[in-house]
């Protein structure tokens, strides 16, 4: 698994640095509106705010949506319709119980049990927009890479810990309107995630994301 992870971020450095060093010579379709009419950019920078909520065993652990969450992404113009790129950013999960008695290792332990998650992704995507007007952009996409997750399970002062890389996936879909010229705008997105981190109380990690940000054409 980490075999993998490792050649899927090495395919998503290859393939950025490949996209910026012909970014000056590509014919950029995601610069033309629906009639035909030429925009100078040739992609867009995403600045989001995420909210994140989970899923499955991610939502049996901790069960709270959480809107303390950023993300970047960029994406370039690479052929008709299509944008290539990189997204991070970072999420937070957490959950607090109430005191109670756990059995832990055949020992009754009363305490407050606190639980978080932190997930710091490493992704390459591919978009496809559908220009339906000059500032109308709606879009799905696919990301694949890596994110590393930490986890933390807390019994008062004694806790249960992980923190590694591990494969993930985010099919997703949104909309950017953006102003005429292309050089400003609002992106709205959501996005399900799959990470194949297991550990603890967690068999993989589903969450469901959504974005608001400012879209910045290129």
């Amino acid at each position: 698994m980490k075999s993998l992870i490792k050649n899927s971020l090495v395919l998503m450095g290859v393939a950025v640095l490949s996209i910026l060093n012909t970014q000056a010579q590509a014919y950029d379709p995601l610069a033309y509106d629906y009639g035909g009419n030429y925009q100078d950019f040739g992609g867009y920078i995403n600045l989001n705010w995420e909210i994140t909520t989970p899923l499955g065993s991610t939502a049996d652990f901790v069960g709270k949506t959480s809107t303390r969450g950023f993300g970047f992404d960029a994406r370039f113009a690479a052929s008709d319709h299509i944008a290539l790129g990189f997204y991070t950013g970072w999420n937070y999960l957490f959950e607090k119980a109430e005191r109670q008695v756990y059995s832990k290792s055949g020992i009754d332990v009363s305490a407050v049990q606190s639980k978080y998650l932190y997930l710091t992704p490493l992704m390459f995507q591919a978009h496809y927009y559908a220009n339906l007007s000059p500032n109308i952009k709606p879009y799905i996409g696919m990301g694949i890479g890596g994110y590393k997750v930490t986890y933390e399970k807390w019994w008062g002062t004694r806790i249960e810990s992980a923190r590694w890389w591990d494969f993930a996936w985010s099919p997703q879909a949104g909309v950017q309107i953006v102003s005429s010229d292309g050089g400003v705008g609002l992106n709205l997105g959501v996005k399900y995630t799959g990470v194949n981190f297991s550990h603890g109380d967690l068999d993989g990690i589903t969450t469901l994301v959504y974005s608001v940000g400012l879209a910045l054409g290129l």
